[in-house]
């Protein structure tokens, strides 16, 4: 009985032993352990975390350029194929243009060499001239009631 005495004391001296050892362990070793949040939401700053939100930004950005573009060139496609004119098309437009231009070179003949004065009407624009001591002064009104004057030296 002594000697297990001797033992259990022994054993017990031994768990205090490592109980005081694990103590001094526990105390180093949870000084040397601190936390640091990774994670931008809890005051971090992860890089990595950022690079992969930047490259994922970056990818919805460029498919939404990508978007764009596409909706750009076919919208492009779509006016160039409104405007798409047959040759009657053009042929009708050749025609009125040539018309116009017949009938400005016959009213610009009236205003130079017609009657010192005159006014006449063209749809909803009139127009009124007057031609004095080499000056023309020439007024047109549009259909708003905006008049433009034009005054040019003339022989």
């Amino acid at each position: 009985m002594g000697l297990l005495l001797v033992i259990m004391i022994k054993k017990i001296g031994l768990c205090i032993l490592t109980v005081h050892f694990a103590g001094l362990i526990s105390q180093s070793v949870s000084a040397e352990i601190s936390y640091e949040p990774i994670l931008p939401q809890f005051g971090g700053s992860n890089y990595q975390a950022l690079q992969v939100m930047q490259f994922e930004k970056g990818m919805v950005d460029s498919k939404q350029a990508k978007i764009v573009a596409k909706q750009r060139e076919l919208d492009r496609e779509i006016a160039r194929l409104a405007n798409v004119k047959t040759p009657a098309d053009r042929l009708v437009e050749s025609l009125t243009s040539v018309l116009q231009v017949r009938l400005a070179q016959g009213f610009a003949d009236q205003i130079l060499t017609g009657d010192e004065q005159a006014d006449f009407m063209i749809g909803d624009v009139g127009i009124n001239y007057t031609r004095l001591n080499g000056l023309l002064s020439l007024t047109i009104i549009d259909a708003n009631g905006i008049e433009t004057l034009i005054e040019l030296p003339v022989n």
